[in-house]
């Protein structure tokens, strides 16, 4: 469960930026927005970021998505750390970029994680697990606190001391299979990430899942009928009755379907009994709106899925359905929303303490900022207008128009 993100100098975030899930003191929620956490406090299901195009809300997300591969996947040997830096300010470029999360794991205890890094090598890396030391590494050097999570202390200083420059220290321990921070490494695996670029799987994979689980693709069908795609059912081409029998009870063989010519057949409202589309004969919002009904039936596997631009290709009621219904089908996930879409903008989809926005300074660098920090007072006075004020420019984070030939660029 995320609690918070912190990022500096990485990609449009110059300086520290921190994004956060707890719930703010005050705050009166629906019920199923907030996870009480003992220690914690509140926790919110949901957080959506607002910003105008090339503010930085994608960028959020794959800042996240730096640090889980940094964590989960290492670095290869000899390889370079491939996070970017601030690049619109000179001193940027050689500075370390610093990524950290603070989470609750599978067995409730509360870690703190962080790193700098350079292309070349692992500034610093640290944790911290219900606010004591486990380890503080500078370069090559490891120093251990004592603890339940250090007593082989030993074997701890043997991975430390054989840890590549480029390898963060944590990916080594995993890789060692410490199963002292199993618990922190799977919980930083279940962070799902959904690029925005990304708006439908292909033909085969939807066949092979579809094969494999054809519960679950009724699920997504069903939740396509009632958005009103025109979508009511599916089928199978390119293979048999017996082919399918045998596929729901093997997952390998029916991606060997899939990769052989099965394919889903989608069938719309009014079709005739043979009639149905191909998944590229769909609309892009349709199939935006299939691969979402996937993640949503799959979830549960994640403890927090970051979806940037849930809008793109879709209407935006449709958008706010969406939402509605992947808070419903799995009730333990967290969920990290980007977008444009100021119909969002709804106090009863988010409150206060989960709207936050984005925008950029005059040097280009990306900050964040929540709803919580504007005045009470004047955002009551916004109640049941809150898209208005937003689009008028009140809480920031909007495009800055210029008028033609103002932006001073002159073609050659």
């Amino acid at each position: 469960m995320l609690l918070q993100f912190t990022i500096e100098n990485v990609l449009s975030f110059a300086d520290e930026q921190v994004l956060s899930f707890l719930a703010a003191d005050g705050e009166h929620h629906r019920p199923g927005q907030v996870i009480e956490v003992p220690g914690v406090g509140g926790v919110l299901r949901s957080v959506v970021v607002y910003g105008a195009n090339a503010s930085g809300k994608s960028n959020l997300i794959s800042a996240l998505g730096h640090l889980r591969a940094l964590v989960w996947e290492g670095t290869p040997p000899g390889g370079r750390i491939g996070v970017p830096p601030f690049r619109q300010r000179s001193e940027c470029l050689s500075r370390p970029r610093r990524l950290q999360i603070d989470l609750i794991a599978g067995d409730t205890r509360r870690y703190s994680y962080g790193l700098e890094v350079l292309p070349q090598e692992v500034v610093s890396e640290w944790m911290f697990v219900d606010d004591a030391p486990v380890f503080e590494r500078h370069g090559r050097s490891v120093k251990w606190s004592s603890g339940d999570l250090t007593v082989r202390a030993d074997f701890l200083r043997f991975v430390a001391e054989g840890t590549r420059p480029e390898q963060t220290l944590i990916a080594e321990l995993r890789a060692r299979a410490a199963a002292e921070f199993t618990p922190f490494a799977e919980a930083i695996a279940k962070v799902g990430i959904n690029d925005a670029m990304f708006t439908a799987p292909s033909p085969e994979a939807v066949a092979a899942w579809g094969l494999y689980d054809p519960e679950h693709l009724g699920a997504c069908i069903e939740l396509l009928n009632r958005a009103d795609t025109g979508i009511v059912d599916a089928g199978f081409a390119g293979v048999t009755a017996e082919q399918r029998g045998k596929a729901r009870t093997d997952r390998g063989y029916a991606e060997s379907l899939a990769k052989s010519g099965a394919r889903v057949v989608f069938v719309p409202e009014g079709a005739d009994e043979h009639s149905g589309l191909q998944l590229g004969e769909l609309s892009d919002g349709t199939r935006r709106l299939l691969w979402l009904a996937h993640l949503a039936f799959i979830s549960g596997s994640f403890g927090t899925l970051c979806l940037d631009e849930i809008e793109r290709s879709m209407h935006t009621q449709l958008a706010a359905f969406l939402v509605g219904e992947l808070e419903a089908t799995s009730p333990t996930t967290q969920f990290l929303f980007t977008t444009h879409d100021t119909n969002l903008l709804d106090a009863d989809l988010f409150r206060r303490d989960g709207i936050w926005f984005v925008d950029k300074d005059r040097r280009g660098a990306s900050r964040l900022y929540s709803l919580v920090e504007f005045d009470r007072e004047q955002l009551d006075g916004l109640q049941g207008r809150m898209e208005e004020g937003y689009l008028q420019g009140r809480f920031g984070a909007i495009p800055r128009l210029r008028p033609d030939g103002a932006a001073g660029f002159k073609a050659s």
